[in-house]
C-alpha cells in the first residue's frame, strides 16, 4: 500500500508551497501525477487533496483498476486569482488493483475538508483517513 498527498492546486496556491512555481502547467502536473501512479507496482495507492480534473484523468488513464473516490462538501477556494482546474473539487481517493466495495465514505462533521474512505476488496478492509 501507497499513500501520497498529491496537494491540490488551490492549497498550494494559498498556502504557499512551490508546486506551482515547478509546475505552472496544472495540466501537465496532473499527467505526471496519473503517469506516476500508474507506473507505481503497490495493490492499493490513497491519495489525499485529488482535484476533480486529477480525478478524471486517473479514472480516464487507469481504466483497468477499481477507483473509489470520497467528494468533499467543501470545494477549495482560491484567495487570489482564479484556478486553472476545469473541477476543483476535492477528493479523498483509492486506487486498487482488484475490485473493491465501498463500506462509507463521510467527511468528518467537524471539518468538511477532511474525511475517511472505507473499502474491501480481497478480503481485506481499507480505510484511509485525512
Amino acid at each position: 500500500m501507497a499513500s501520497w498527498n498529491v496537494l491540490h492546486r488551490v492549497h498550494d496556491e494559498n498556502w504557499g508551497s512551490d508546486i506551482a512555481t515547478r509546475w505552472p502547467d496544472e495540466a501537465a502536473r496532473i499527467a505526471a501525477v496519473t503517469a506516476w501512479i500508474a507506473e507505481r507496482p503497490e495493490q492499493v495507492i490513497a491519495l489525499q487533496e485529488v482535484s476533480g480534473d486529477q480525478l478524471a484523468s486517473l479514472r480516464s488513464a487507469l481504466s483497468d483498476k477499481d477507483i473509489h473516490a470520497l467528494r468533499y462538501p467543501r470545494v477549495p477556494r482560491p484567495r487570489n486569482g482564479t484556478t486553472p482546474l476545469q473541477d476543483p473539487t476535492e477528493h479523498l481517493v483509492l486506487v486498487l488493483d482488484e475490485p473493491g466495495r465501498e463500506i462509507a465514505a463521510e467527511s468528518f462533521e467537524n471539518d468538511p475538508g477532511n474525511g475517511a474512505l472505507a473499502v474491501e476488496t480481497a478480503g481485506v478492509v481499507i480505510v484511509t483517513p485525512t
